[in-house]
């Protein structure tokens, strides 16, 4: 048991006996810590993914601007693709199919809308991308009952409200 361990600092480090209960305790903390480590640098690594995809955005708006597209298409094409990158792995062409589809608040507007701005997204960046066909839903039209179109006139002004019951009663 008076067993020393001289270190590399010449320092003497007595050595004693340890039962199987520390030595466990010691090898769970160990694999703590490295796991610990281990989530760290995944952590970094995504970081840094999530960067240089953010960069790749930015470079492709700053394309589009370029190529002068309107602010407005930069707007929303900038909304979608960070809406995709927060969400889903916009480098994996199959994901932002199966995430755009999974979406289930949104109407076929809207799809078409972000699979435009991904499709010009993936060529710009070299992804090949075959975007998937959604049809535009059609809407009915709004037509206010006679009861509307007379609470309608009765609020406008008197030249204003001539008009409208002219066209009310003409049914135009």
């Amino acid at each position: 048991m008076g067993e020393t361990l001289k270190t590399p600092f010449n320092q003497v480090v007595p050595l004693r006996e340890v039962d199987s209960v520390e030595i466990i305790s010691l090898i769970d903390n160990s694999v703590d810590f490295l796991s610990t480590i281990e989530r760290e640098e995944a952590q970094r690594e995504g970081t840094r993914q999530a960067t240089s995809i953010k960069g790749k955005i930015v470079e492709f708006l700053w394309h589009l601007k370029k190529e002068a597209y309107s602010q407005k298409t930069i707007d929303v094409y900038s909304k979608r693709l960070l809406q995709l990158a927060e969400n889903c792995d916009i480098s994996d062409p199959e994901k932002v199919k199966e995430y755009i589809a999974n979406k289930e608040t949104w109407n076929n507007s809207t799809r078409i809308l972000t699979v435009a701005a991904y499709k010009t997204f993936a060529d710009f960046a070299g992804i090949p991308f075959k975007p998937p066909r959604y049809q535009p839903q059609e809407k009915i039209p709004f037509v206010p009952t006679e009861k509307e179109i007379d609470v309608l006139i009765a609020g406008c002004s008197s030249k204003k409200a001539t008009l409208l019951q002219l066209l009310k009663e003409t049914g135009m």
